[in-house]
Order: C-alpha cells, then structure tokens, then sequence
C-alpha cells in the first residue's frame, strides 16, 4: 500500500519537477523582442502579458526603448497597445499582485480599457543543440494598431562561434593520430 502511494506521488510530482530540467544536449538560447516604431504611437501604451495569469506570466510595460520583457517559457505572450489615458498603472499593479485574476478576469480588463492586441504568439524560449554557435536571437518588430503580427519583420542572430575553432582542432587532432596509426600499421608490414 505504501509503495502505491509512493510511486502515485512521483507520477504527479515528476512532471511538474521534470518542466525546468533541460534536456540533455540543449542550451537555451536568450531570446530578445523589439518594437522598433513604439515612438511611433505617442499617445498609446505598449504592454505584454501571458496566460499562465499574472503569477507566471505578469502584466509588463513595454519600455520606451521598444524592450519587451522576458518571460517564463511556458508563456503564451501577447503585447497590446492602449490609449494612454485609458491606462492605468495601479489597476495594472492590482492585477499582478493579486493571484485570484485569472485569464478571464483579465481579459475582461483588457476590452474595458479598449486594449488593441498588436502581437501575438511572441516566441519567449528557444533551445538548441550544445554544439550550436547560437546564444541569443532578437526578434524586431514593426507594429500597426490594426493588424496582429505574429512573426518579426526581421531576426538577428548572435553567437559564439569559438565552438567551431575547438571542433576544427579536434578534427584535425583525430586526423593527426589516425595519419599515425595507420602509419605504424604499415611499418610493421
């Protein structure tokens, strides 16, 4: 009975433990998104949220820079824009703060203030082979108030590319010792 229980409570327990744990051979890559024209819109405010509610994925200020903040990577982000005198930073404040908002609650928030959505399904994790170069990629947008974007105008990449000078070391390394061997294979002919 007791080991019944015990393996019950590893079933339930392992897939939430088991949800941060890299796998094996990865590396995350830090991810970036820009609004490259926020200084475009000068009456609206910019802001994102996810829907895990504000616990996870909180309510956050597009910075005047264009930065959207990072988020955990189970976030389901989207960024909206709203007027600036229909936004108000206290309730915004009241919301992360309060865990009894939920998606709905918030939702319902969003469409009294006339939030317009400006992008969707913003990519906030990306992972990677160990042997990748790749460390961040920066996502840039160009907004509209009347369209939902859902893929950047344009991407860069940035990585380490010092991957590349190890493994051309050890490739020439193997090739040195197997040139050897073969060498001695033939003298004792």
């Amino acid at each position: 009975m007791k080991r019944g229980v015990i393996v019950l409570l590893v079933l339930i327990v392992l897939p939430v433990i088991s949800a941060d744990i890299a796998i094996p051979g990865t590396k995350n890559v830090e991810i970036n998104n820009y609004i490259t024209n926020i200084n475009d819109f000068p009456d609206y405010v910019f802001f994102s949220s996810g829907n895990l509610g504000p616990g996870m994925c909180p309510i956050m200020v597009v910075g005047s820079d264009g930065r959207i903040s990072d988020y955990y990577k189970f976030c389901d982000v989207s960024v909206y824009a709203v007027l600036k005198n229909n936004f108000n930073e206290e309730k915004i404040n009241e919301i992360n703060s309060d865990e009894s908002y939920n998606q709905e609650n918030i939702s319902q928030y969003f469409d009294s203030i006339n939030a317009k959505e400006v992008i969707s399904d913003l990519e906030v994790y990306k992972t990677t082979s160990i042997i990748s170069a790749e460390t961040s990629k920066n996502n840039y947008y160009s907004i509209e108030l009347e369209k939902v974007k859902t893929l950047p105008n344009s991407i860069s990449k940035e990585g380490d590319y010092r991957i590349y000078v190890y493994l051309a070391i050890a490739l020439i390394a193997l090739t040195i010792i197997t040139l050897l061997v073969v060498k001695g294979f033939k003298k004792k002919k």
